[in-house]
């Protein structure tokens, strides 16, 4: 399920996302006594922060691709999740919430003064199949991949995208990647055909009223179109998914195609 928080914690006031080695890669000026700030969200607490709402002397600010190097103000509010899974019989589900769901884990406490700061939110997604040289290659780099995979490094390569859900294409494709996957990981495959969820717009639930349909309004709803706007120009532009693009990240090693093309599923043989 997709969250919002509120930072009220002043702990949390100038701390990093990210952990202290990738803050000390990208900042490497920065002094030791930095690292205590550093929260690493995905490695200690296995959270995606996706989109960050910042109020700045009364003006509204979004800061649509979060990075390890983005530093937390209090009051800011953000859109984050965690890596989960469920049934293929699963992939039409459009949201996502548990019962059972704990609001107020260590993450949330690391950042917020109370439970009242943390509430259910949902994301507005747009879909696109993944085309062919996509087959079989991670979404992370290298690092990630398997030898025989591919791998895409789309955080790097893509960077107009979040991604925020793989949608298998078929339960028969391959038995590890027959599960829907929420906020996936660098780890996490991508097949011919897969449909790939990016983040749009977010709707607060508010607690557990999974029913409201409040989406945002005015000056935040106004930002969010434009976003909306370029990334659906993005990603149909003909540079997105075009061998030949494809190919130019290849020849400068900034992605790999797959070694190894798993064998067709009679589903698509025919």
């Amino acid at each position: 399920s997709v969250r919002k928080l509120r930072v009220t914690n002043p702990d949390a006031h100038g701390c990093f996302l990210g952990s202290s080695e990738s803050v000390k890669m990208a900042m490497p000026y920065l002094s030791d006594e930095f690292a205590g700030k550093c929260l690493s969200t995905s490695r200690c607490y296995g959270k995606k922060v996706i989109h960050i709402r910042r109020d700045k002397e009364g003006e509204m600010h979004w800061i649509e691709r979060p990075e390890p190097t983005t530093v937390i103000d209090v009051g800011d509010v953000l859109y984050y999740g965690a890596r989960s899974t469920r049934s293929y019989e699963d992939r039409s589900v459009t949201t996502f919430a548990e019962d059972d769901e704990i609001l107020f884990g260590e993450f949330e406490q690391s950042l917020c003064s109370d439970e009242t700061d943390v509430a259910r939110a949902a994301i507005m997604c747009y879909a696109f199949q993944a085309p062919a040289m996509w087959d079989n290659c991670v979404l992370g780099g290298d690092a990630a991949a398997r030898p025989d995979q591919g791998y895409l490094n789309v955080r790097t390569n893509w960077n107009d995208l979040t991604v925020v859900g793989l949608l298998p294409a078929s339960a028969d494709v391959r038995t590890d990647s027959s599960q829907v996957v929420l906020f996936p990981n660098g780890t996490d495959t991508v097949h011919e055909d897969d449909t790939i969820l990016v983040a749009l717009r977010f709707k607060d639930l508010g607690g557990n009223q999974v029913g409201s349909d409040a989406w945002f309004t005015g000056a935040e709803l106004e930002m969010m179109h434009a976003f909306e706007s370029k990334l659906i120009r993005y990603i149909g532009s003909s540079k997105f998914t075009s061998q030949d693009h494809f190919n130019s990240l290849c020849d400068r090693g900034k992605v790999r195609p797959s070694a190894a093309k798993p064998e067709q599923p009679d589903w698509k043989k025919k």
